[in-house]
């Protein structure tokens, strides 16, 4: 774990898997809204303040988190009182992630697509391709998948990669089966199918 005082207003805590472990934290679960993630940002504030004095008591503050490799990057800004002009906010993008899952039969396929589509929040774009007699499904998410969605692809199909490159052969190798909302249009038609 690394913590670093930026400057009198921002703090810099980079946390290395290790540390996601140990604090029982994951990327997509970290949210201020989450009380075990809000808990660990308050330990974290205060092991901060212990190292470098750097303080957020009765001060607002901005906080933004972003992966990096296994671990995470979080930057806390403190924000000003509101009267000041000029105030610079500091934001951090979240990468653009590349998944590709791949199911060995159109059943598992299926499958996942009914379920998956019944989550609050699936990811809305992707791309279906046959590829060497398997389905191979391309995500493009912000940041990351959620852990129930990453959970249920890997229940049903195996995980063939997270870069461009293994995208780009499949999409340069398969065929083509659906492009947009594959999960939404697929189990919104499995789910009526069913009736």
């Amino acid at each position: 774990m690394i913590i670093e005082r930026v400057d009198e207003t921002r703090l810099m805590i980079v946390l290395a898997r290790e540390d996601m472990v140990e604090y029982d934290l994951s990327f997509s679960k970290l949210d201020w809204c989450d009380f075990h993630s809000r808990k660990v940002i308050k330990q974290l504030l205060a092991l901060a303040k212990e190292k470098t004095g750097f303080t957020t008591q009765g001060k607002r503050m901005m906080i933004e988190a972003a992966p990096g490799g296994d671990g995470c990057l979080i930057l806390v800004t403190l924000l000003h009182s509101g009267r000041s002009k000029g105030r610079n906010v500091y934001k951090i993008k979240q990468p653009c992630g590349v998944f590709v899952y791949e199911f060995a039969c159109a059943e598992d396929l299926l499958c996942a697509m009914e379920r998956l589509s019944r989550l609050r929040r699936h990811p809305e774009s992707a791309t279906l391709l046959l590829f060497k007699e398997k389905y191979r499904l391309i995500l493009s998410v912000r940041g990351g998948l959620s852990s129930p969605v990453e959970t249920l692809l890997s229940e049903y199909g195996r995980l063939a990669g997270k870069t461009r490159a293994v995208a780009a052969a499949t999409l340069e190798h398969g065929k083509l089966l659906s492009q947009g909302d594959v999960i939404g249009e697929m189990g919104y038609s499995l789910r009526r199918a069913g009736q």
